[in-house]
């Protein structure tokens, strides 16, 4: 049976158990496509889980519905997976005794190899349905992902679970090895989101206090990398803007460039999660991770960068500056716009990727509460470095020498140093210059350029009496 569609053509197969685990081998029944498992131990503890079920249900000759593959030009598969890769999963499970079925079912707790003959021949037999699309990668990831939201109705996909959809691809890649951990395996996500799990199965996250359950980490980190693409700033990251993001034909190199920025921010966010960790005993919530990145975008885009000194004392303004927006005790309490007070408006405006006032009125609110001083928030200069006029400028002003030990220099040794240093705040401005040597400079690094002068000169003197 065969329908042909403008875009895409399938064919309805249908193969016994035992045809499908034979050629099991040439089918990616786990592609990075699907949804993640969200049931770690196939084996139910009160009920029976999922699999189980699934294997029930095809011991009694129940429906357990189509599953749909795509052909593909991979050369370790010839089809994947678009739709149903739990029950193949089950399948191929139960038939190398992974689980049994659950102990309360009509067949008891039983292993494949406890099951009788007869019940190994109808489990073997059962006929199931495969729709089968397109020739040999022909199908577009957009195409896949197409096929993988209209036919999941059980269980209706939701946006991030369609972009995931997207497969193997360098954008969706970045977002699902930055999200997910891979058991067993360490660093296979970036640390804010590790995970692991507890003696009865449950997960369990370090440093944050929500999971990625229907892929919420993944929409997280997938609006922040959109931020990141369209110049590191607090834009809106509505759905259709990561579609079209999900769409854009990224090289390795571009992706390469976003992860380093997107690990950059995580690990800013990593640090004041471990403050609250240390404090409340749970890392930060969603809308703690979303203010912040917020604030992050914020100065990166008004400044170029920043540094926080003292990551303890950051917490503690951070959360003061949130709860003052707190609905239990709030200090913010004024009427604003649609008739609401200004704590209801904040916290609404936190889920609010769509709307660009919002998120500006949002930054806006807790700016307002939030002390950089206190913060120890050094907003750096954007300019990093002296101009070669202003170097020559002071080379000259210094009358050709080195400005911490007097010797001669020219223009083809000296360097523009900073007398407070960029990290610590300092400009890149004529007045905090000084034309040092590039040995100097390489040794003074961050300490203040008078007090690294004073150390050298006392130095010299201590060695002049020896």
């Amino acid at each position: 049976m065969t329908n042909t569609n403008v875009r895409l053509t399938w064919d309805l197969e249908v193969k016994t158990v035992s045809e499908f685990f034979l050629e099991s081998s040439t089918i990616n029944v786990n592609p990075v496509g699907q949804r993640p498992t969200t049931v770690r131990n196939p084996i139910g503890e009160n009920r029976a889980s999922k699999s189980q079920d699934i294997i029930a249900s095809i011991l009694s000759n129940g429906d357990v519905g189509e599953v749909k593959v795509v052909k593909t030009a991979d050369a370790s598969y010839q089809a994947e997976c678009a739709d149903g890769g739990h029950r193949m999963r089950a399948i191929l499970g139960f038939l190398t005794n992974k689980f049994p079925t659950f102990r309360s079912s009509e067949f008891g707790e039983k292993y494949c190899r406890d099951l009788t003959d007869e019940q190994r021949k109808s489990f073997m037999n059962y006929r199931l349905r495969f729709i089968v699309y397109g020739n040999h990668g022909e199908l577009s990831v957009s195409d896949k992902a197409d096929i993988f939201q209209k036919t999941n109705t059980t269980t209706p996909v939701n946006s991030q679970e369609f972009l995931n959809s997207f497969g193997d691809i360098p954008i969706a890649n970045l977002i699902r090895e930055t999200s997910w951990t891979v058991p067993g395996i360490d660093n296979s996500c970036h640390t804010l989101f590790d995970m692991h799990y507890s003696a009865a199965g449950n997960e369990i996250y370090r440093n944050v206090a929500f999971s990625n359950d229907r892929m919420r980490i993944d929409e997280l980190v997938a609006r922040l990398t959109y931020m990141i693409w369209c110049g590191e700033k607090p834009v809106t990251a509505s759905f259709d803007q990561l579609l079209e993001m999900y769409k854009y034909p990224f090289t390795e190199k571009e992706v390469a460039s976003l992860e380093k920025k997107l690990k950059i921010l995580l690990d800013f966010v990593l640090k004041v999660s471990l403050q609250r960790n240390a404090r409340v005993g749970r890392g930060l919530l969603n809308k703690h991770v979303v203010m912040l990145s917020r604030i992050y975008f914020y100065f990166k885009e008004k400044n170029g960068d920043f540094k926080v000194e003292d990551f303890s004392e950051f917490w503690s303004e951070f959360e003061s500056a949130y709860n003052a927006f707190n609905p239990q005790q709030p200090k913010r309490k004024e009427m604003v716009e649609n008739n609401r007070t200004i704590y209801e408006a904040f916290h609404g405006y936190l889920g609010d990727y769509k709307v660009q006032w919002k998120i500006d009125n949002s930054i806006k609110w807790f700016l307002e509460e939030f002390d950089l001083d206190n913060a120890t928030v050094l907003i750096l200069d954007k300019t990093r470095k002296f101009s070669r006029e202003m170097v020559e400028l002071k080379l000259a002003e210094q009358a050709y020498v080195d400005w911490v030990d007097g010797k001669p220099l020219t223009m083809k040794t000296a360097q523009g140093g900073h007398i407070l240093a960029h990290s610590k705040g300092g400009t890149s401005t004529y007045d905090n210059l000084v034309v040092i040597s590039a040995e100097h400079n390489r040794i003074m690094q961050d300490t203040n350029a008078n007090d690294y002068k004073k150390m050298w000169l006392e130095n010299q003197k201590a060695a002049e009496t020896v």
